[in-house]
């Protein structure tokens, strides 16, 4: 089944795979530097009209470091898909608002999503067609595994919990036969086609195979990075 103004922006590009397969990856179980920093800065007024949103990632930095009693503000990337644009004017109006509210109003009025890690916050244009977003509670946390089947080829299994299996198989049936992206984390699969009703070997029919299916909810995906594989991991187990 399945362009600134005060401050650089750094326009993050994931590129390449390492050479070398990694067996663990690192969690972010507690809260991160910049989801902690951005809780804790007050924007008093928080005002764009109709701004580009790269200069609009400008002008909120800007105001992070103003507001920051060490004026270090806080650090925004966005990660290149086909989809980035980086000229869609935003307009806000917010006033005594933590930084934290504040980006996630910007991110949701560009089309983006945004995830803090402990280096910068990273947005990720959602993608133009319907998106399946797996989070942490979605998934059994023991069950999340990578691994290497090849060089520069990486697969994740995982169980689902009963909720996210619901959740997944009421996506597939609703998106039957149409496009479909899947997001965990900050890594957002390539578009393809969603076939909910392609039965597993042994199945004769859809209801026999999902009632089968919601016994032991499996699911896996195929990634040729390991950027990606570690994006995916980050995304099933912090929490």
């Amino acid at each position: 089944m399945r362009a600134t103004t005060t401050t650089l922006l750094l326009v993050l590009t994931l590129l390449g795979t390492s050479a070398f397969p990694s067996n663990a990856t690192e969690t972010n179980a507690m809260p991160s530097k910049m989801a902690i920093l951005a809780k804790g800065i007050v924007l008093p007024e928080f005002k764009l009209d109709a701004v580009p949103f790269m200069e609009a990632l400008g002008e909120l930095s800007a105001a992070s470091k103003q507001q920051d009693p060490a004026h270090q503000g806080v650090r925004y990337l966005v990660r290149n898909t086909p989809e980035t644009n980086g000229d869609q004017k935003i307009t806000l109006d917010l006033e005594n608002v933590p930084l934290a509210e504040a980006t996630e109003r910007l991110a949701e009025s560009a089309g983006y999503r945004v995830s803090a890690r402990h280096f910068a916050f990273i947005f990720t244009q959602k993608p133009a067609v319907p998106m399946l977003e797996l989070l942490p509670e979605d998934v059994v946390p023991s069950s999340v595994m990578p691994f290497v089947l090849i060089s520069n080829r990486f697969e994740v299994r995982w169980t689902y919990t009963d909720a996210g299996a619901k959740k997944a198989a009421a996506f597939w049936e609703v998106h039957d036969g149409q496009p479909t992206s899947l997001a965990m984390g900050d890594f957002v699969s390539p578009t393809s086609e969603q076939d909910s009703r392609a039965l597993a070997p042994g199945a004769t029919n859809y209801p026999q195979w999902k009632a089968d299916w919601l016994k032991h909810p499996t699911d896996k995906i195929f990634v040729d990075s390991d950027v990606d594989e570690h994006e995916i991991l980050l995304g099933l187990t912090s929490r």
